[in-house]
């Protein structure tokens, strides 16, 4: 099963196989074809996964209102009622997908019977942090264009082994940032610069969870994974070898393989 529209809240994201939903959330000013070697992999082996596209990313329209992780949150859960899904999913996500599938935890539990967290934070932003957030979305909306912000995250966002060793990585998400709205960057901007602290919430996660962290994520580092995988009982904690913060693009087939291995375990 493939679709590619889904009318009102998401305008592009993926749904293929059939069996347990597992549900996976992008990163910020990426889209769902993060994703997409996973979302294939995982539905030949008996899951059903859907990738949505946040409104103003990829191919999808900007919603209007508050920016916030919570209505991010009430967005795919509005998805999953119009795809009819009532059974509780499995939630990943990655960077701010994580920090949705936190906010979605603390409203949706009942929805919930897995999570993967990927290369996310459970720390609030500081306040220098928040300010340079806002002043990208001044230097972004000025430029009229992702261009000055994609050109300082991507040494960020990579491991410095796939920027030595894989251009064409480098190329593709530079290709997927090319393609967000300005003002939809600057509303996940502010979304991202007003998220509470989750570490006090971790305690309550009481669900098969994984944690997953890159080697080289100079942004949120294994440590610090590692440190919200010991403040969840019973979680799972894997490090990908020699990648940075975009996990499913720099190393596809091992995150696959620890995605397929915890699912199969659990579900």
């Amino acid at each position: 099963m493939m679709h590619d529209h889904l009318p009102n809240i998401f305008e592009s994201y993926s749904d293929q196989g059939n069996g347990p939903v597992v549900v996976l959330l992008h990163a910020l000013l990426l889209d769902h074809s993060m994703f997409s070697h996973q979302s294939e992999s995982l539905s030949k082996q008996g899951f059903r996964v859907i990738t949505p596209s946040y409104a103003g990313h990829g191919r999808s329209n900007r919603l209007h209102g508050e920016p916030s992780v919570e209505a991010m949150a009430d967005q795919v859960f509005t998805m999953l009622d119009q795809l009819q899904i009532t059974e509780p999913v499995i939630l990943g996500g990655l960077s701010m997908g994580g920090y949705v599938a936190f906010a979605a935890w603390k409203k949706f539990q009942d929805r919930i019977r897995g999570l993967i967290l990927m290369n996310t934070r459970a720390v609030p932003d500081t306040t220098e942090e928040a300010a340079n957030r806002l002043r990208a979305c001044t230097l972004i909306r000025q430029a009229k264009s992702i261009s000055p912000l994609a050109a300082t995250m991507l040494p960020r966002i990579l491991g410095k082994t796939t920027v030595g060793y894989q251009p064409d990585v480098w190329q593709k998400v530079a290709r997927i940032l090319d393609l967000t709205d300005v003002e939809a960057a600057c509303d996940a901007l502010l979304a991202l610069s007003t998220r509470p602290d989750r570490r006090p919430m971790l305690e309550s996660i009481d669900v098969p969870t994984l944690v997953l962290a890159g080697e080289e994520d100079v942004i949120s580092t294994p440590g610090e994974m590692e440190q919200i995988a010991l403040g969840i009982r019973g979680a799972k904690f894997v490090t990908i070898p020699k990648v940075g913060h975009l996990t499913t693009l720099e190393s596809p087939d091992q995150v696959s393989l620890a995605l397929s291995k915890f699912l199969k375990t659990h579900f």
